[in-house]
């Protein structure tokens, strides 16, 4: 059955394009637009099945949070073991996961709360926010420390019960990190706040960019990347030791390895600098912008782009050994684990491969339709979302919004740049809901 858009102008000049090739308008369109904001979209996500979280391993169980609502526990062998369903995106972003403290597993959500389940995957306790959450917590024999879209990083008992808490002017999706006896995070209002352990102001130092994600220190330095496209190294008292412009705003967290500190960008590169003078040691490009935290092991760096690629790099050579090809743009950050590597797809898998590159298994989750996305650009919101059923599919997947490049067919509409729209309308055994999308002052 042939498909096709018809793309129409603000002039009403119309083209055509076969849905073959939903990869590139894909990579045409919401990356690019991503590439342009000046600030993180992480708290514009809809839901989906993909995969939106790093996942962790502990006692042989695989755990990790997805866009479907759900926090899953597999086997190693990516048999599903439980599910435990929210009512928001789980564990949003490329590093957060869920944290293993004793026998409590312990994650926030979309729907504003932070929870705190058995790991059998029966609720305990969760404590309300005023906001979606997307950070990792922090969680030490003090406590659980995490912030929330509402603006304030929160500190609780190991009961759930409220210690104390620390307000911003913006969303906070960074998680503290204890640096020279203090806690350090970030803010979207571009600030890095450092904080005693009650919760007390010792510094903060401005960025002038949103921060989304989570510093990593050397023990000497903390290091962080802002979206005003600057990675910043900060001594213990706050003060700037050194800075690295790139090309794009910075939503890694920082991998410190050996004297060097990695992190991508979504400039589509992958940089390594001198953790002491921050001159650049590596710069790899990939075919399109890049989110995670890259894994080392045994000298290879292993990480994936929003090209759809899982790559395997030399440090020593600086050569690629190997690349594996996934059905979709890789967002999260790996697990290596015992010759395994663990990630998850934007293409709503979950992925298992070995340290080859070959395919070890990979688990499949409730939805098929990728996440939808809202790129904010000042006051306005672009969007694109996918409306579909096919003949068949499970009563809980109709008219799931999705992203564009969706393989299920179904009725969309995309905005791109505020002056194109683009327009499906087919048949052959599908079910159309009309739908309509825009702009949003």
């Amino acid at each position: 059955m042939e498909r096709y858009f018809s793309l129409e102008t603000a002039s009403s000049i119309s083209a055509s394009f076969d849905t073959s090739q939903f990869w590139d308008l894909e990579v045409i369109g919401i990356m690019a637009q991503l590439k342009e904001v000046s600030r993180s979209q992480i708290f514009n996500f809809g839901e989906g099945g993909s995969v939106s979280s790093m996942p962790i391993i502990q006692d042989n169980v695989l755990y990790f949070g997805c866009c479907d609502r759900n926090l899953y526990a597999l086997t190693l062998e990516g048999k599903e073991l439980w599910r435990f369903t929210t009512k928001g995106i789980v564990s949003l972003g490329a590093e957060n996961h869920p944290v293993i403290w004793g026998d409590m597993l312990y994650f926030g959500s979309y729907d504003s709360y932070l929870y705190c389940i058995s790991l059998e995957g029966k609720e305990i306790w969760k404590f309300p926010t005023q906001g979606k959450i997307a950070t990792t917590p922090l969680v030490t024999e003090r406590g659980i420390t995490f912030g929330s879209e509402d603006g304030t990083l929160y500190h609780l008992s190991h009961q759930g019960k409220e210690v104390w808490k620390f307000r911003t002017r913006d969303p906070i999706a960074s998680t503290p990190v204890p640096f020279g006896g203090l806690l350090v995070f970030g803010s979207f209002e571009g600030n890095v706040y450092a904080l005693t352990l009650e919760g007390k102001l010792v510094w903060r130092f401005p960025t002038q960019g949103n921060i989304n994600k989570t510093g990593a220190t050397d023990g000497k330095l903390f290091f962080i990347g802002s979206w005003n496209n600057t990675f910043y190294a900060l001594t213990k008292e706050g003060k700037e030791a050194w800075r690295f412009k790139t090309g794009g705003g910075i939503s890694s967290k920082p991998l410190v390895h050996e004297g060097v500190v990695y992190f991508t960008c979504i400039d589509d590169n992958l940089y390594g600098l001198s953790a002491k003078t921050g001159k650049l040691v590596l710069n790899f490009k990939t075919q399109n912008l890049c989110t995670q935290t890259p894994v080392i092991k045994d000298n290879f760096l292993y990480f994936g782009s929003g090209d759809g690629n899982f790559y395997a790099l030399s440090l020593e050579t600086k050569k690629v050994l190997w690349k594996f090809q996934a059905t979709g743009p890789l967002f999260t950050s790996a697990l290596e684990h015992e010759g395994k590597l663990y990630f998850g797809g934007w293409d709503c898998n979950f992925y298992c491969i070995d340290l080859q590159g070959n395919l070890q298994w990979k688990f499949k989750t409730s939805l098929s339709s990728p996440v939808t996305i809202r790129i904010e650009t000042g006051s306005s919101l672009k969007y694109s979302e996918v409306i579909h059923q096919a003949e068949g599919e499970k009563e809980e997947e109709k008219y799931k919004p999705g992203f564009l490049g969706s393989d299920s067919g179904g009725s969309t509409q995309y905005q791109i740049k505020n002056t194109y729209v683009m327009k499906s309308k087919y048949t052959g055994g599908r079910k159309i809901k009309s739908m309509s999308s825009g702009w949003e002052d």
